[in-house]
């Protein structure tokens, strides 16, 4: 009988310990862990094999790239088998240092792009990722290659890269929206003649004595704007026609007057002394189109959690691309949008939407079919905010964790609309350009196209 309770209380504490040991108590969400051996990454072909939920990490910087400058860079990964249960599973990020570690700590959001489906081997066995962006010189970056399928994956990274001069701008006045601003005048005019002294060849052919003050214009013209861009030429050949100053025009003829003449003359009424406005070179303003460029899937922006906010011209579209991971058990997860439209009507608020596509669908719009693709699910009108100068869009379902979507946003409206796409179900939000001053990833709010800010974000 001693015997039995010691081996009962023996059993007891065994059955104790291994509870205490494989079951610990929850301790909040996980952060994810990334393996010790991160390569150095640089220009040329890297091989490599990715077992079923394996990653790889390499790590991109000015030493890797044996260039001491910024880079613009591009990554190419083409990967086999290429087959449907495969291609939408195995892609790649990018990071910086910061947002590695708001990754580390479960951050969804936390990525400097995603390698987007094209294809340019036109192989059916294989598959292909690709991904263009700009690596600052004293910034280290990090590349994250991983397969979430069922496979093993043989994967053939290609990085290429060349020297860039990055310009980061910031915005003159914060939180306004910069107006596109046509070069200016007085500029042009006070470099005209640092410009025209810059070409040794043709010193000669200035200071040779011409043979009729056309000539000699015409000679000191092709001086001055040799050296200028064709848009700087322009507008200083426009300054200059309106100045009376190009071969040929009346008012670089009319001759001088005389000094006992000239009080008649201040006096007299002349057409030259009266503002014309059809002598003005007329600047050509940039329609919406131009001011709010569509952004295809070729070269989405990333969804990020939170509000994404957007403009779009009529007719104009965005594309954005995510992937739902957080490495639980849980295979399927669940998700929100909700988009927010304004200026909208009872009307137009019908033509703006938005719709969601799984990555299998993204090789029918880089055929050239857009219209043939099939959307997973879009928003569904509603009406909760009880505002009626917005209009709202709401979807709710289901996603696979660690694949990729799309997300089109569109105005088929005949108006110029502002956007906000949030990752959640969200009944009322403010709105307004305080938000879209304090989103950092669109970035035709506070610079305008064609500006190098704008490119380089």
């Amino acid at each position: 009988m001693k015997t039995k309770a010691v081996l009962l209380t023996l059993v007891i504490l065994v059955v104790t310990f291994l509870i205490y040991t494989v079951s610990p108590s929850y301790a909040g969400p996980r952060p994810r862990t990334v393996l010790l051996s991160v390569r150095p990454l640089g220009d040329g072909l890297t091989v490599g094999q990715l077992q079923p939920g394996g990653q790889e990490w390499y790590q991109v910087n000015s030493a890797s790239l044996k260039r001491d400058t910024d880079h613009l860079v591009v990554f190419n990964m083409v990967y086999r088998p290429g087959s449907h249960d495969v291609t939408p599973y195995v892609n790649f990020q990018v990071f910086t240092e910061e947002q590695l570690g708001r990754w580390l700590q479960g951050s969804s959001d936390a990525a400097l792009g995603i390698g987007i489906f094209t294809t340019t081997d036109f192989d059916p066995d294989s598959a292909e990722r690709i991904w263009t962006g700009s690596l600052l010189r004293e910034e280290t970056y990090y590349v994250r290659l991983f397969n979430n399928s069922a496979t093993p994956v043989e994967y053939h990274l290609m990085t290429m890269s060349q020297p860039a001069q990055i310009v980061v701008a910031e915005p003159a006045v914060a939180g306004g929206e910069q107006p596109y601003v046509q070069p200016a005048a007085a500029s042009i005019e006070a470099n005209a003649p640092a410009v025209s002294g810059m070409g040794p060849s043709t010193s000669d052919a200035v200071l040779k004595p011409a043979a009729s003050p056309d000539e000699a214009r015409r000679r000191m013209i092709v001086a001055a704007i040799q050296s200028m861009s064709p848009e700087e030429a322009v507008a200083w050949l426009a300054l200059a026609e309106q100045a009376g100053l190009l071969p040929g025009n009346a008012a670089a003829t009319v001759p001088k007057t005389s000094p006992e003449e000239a009080p008649a003359a201040v006096n007299a009424p002349t057409e030259t002394n009266q503002p014309s406005a059809e002598a003005a070179p007329a600047e050509r303003a940039l329609s919406p189109a131009e001011l709010y460029p569509s952004v295809y899937p070729n070269r989405p922006l990333v969804l990020h959690d939170g509000a994404n906010v957007g403009r779009l011209a009529p007719g104009g579209e965005h594309w954005y691309a995510f992937i739902r991971q957080d490495f639980d058990k849980q295979r399927f997860e669940h998700m929100a949008l909700t988009m927010f439209a304004t200026p909208t009507d009872g009307n137009r608020s019908h033509h703006i939407n938005f719709q969601i596509y799984p990555a299998s669908q993204l090789h029918i719009w880089l055929r050239g079919t857009p219209n043939a693709m099939v959307p997973m699910g879009q928003g569904q009108w509603v009406e909760r905010d009880k505002d009626p100068l917005t209009g709202e869009r709401l979807w709710s379902g289901d996603v696979v964790d660690g694949d990729t979507y799309y997300v089109r946003v569109f105005n088929h409206s005949d108006q110029v609309i502002d956007y906000y796409l949030i990752t959640n179900d969200v009944i009322n939000t403010e709105l307004g350009e305080r938000v879209f001053s304090a989103n950092q990833f669109y970035p035709y709010v506070l610079y305008p196209p064609n500006s190098p800010a704008a490119r380089n974000r």
